[in-house]
């Protein structure tokens, strides 16, 4: 008989390797924040230009009637008036 426990790996390490991550800024061009520094990221990725807001608008216009739903309809009805027509004989 075994057992699978719940193992998480974000569980293991209690701090981040800060040591590691700066290395990495300083190779990317990059920078290092840390929770208390929260308004200084926003103002630093509100003044780089690399990152600018775009935005896409998707414009679908549907109209109010729908033809082929009508002419479909108008086409059964005249079809429907033949038929009945030509079955009871009268004109």
């Amino acid at each position: 008989k075994f057992e699978i426990l719940p193992y998480e790996v974000e569980q293991q390490f209690s701090n981040a390797n800060d040591k590691n991550l700066k290395i990495l800024a300083d190779k990317t061009s990059g920078k290092v924040f840390y929770n208390e520094q929260e308004s200084n990221l926003i103002e630093n990725l509100i003044a780089d230009q690399r990152f600018k807001s775009i935005q896409k608008t998707i414009t679908i216009t549907t109209p109010l009637i729908d033809w082929r739903w009508i002419l479909g309809l108008i086409i059964f009805l005249l079809s429907l008036e033949w038929f009945t027509r030509k079955y009871f004989g009268r004109v």
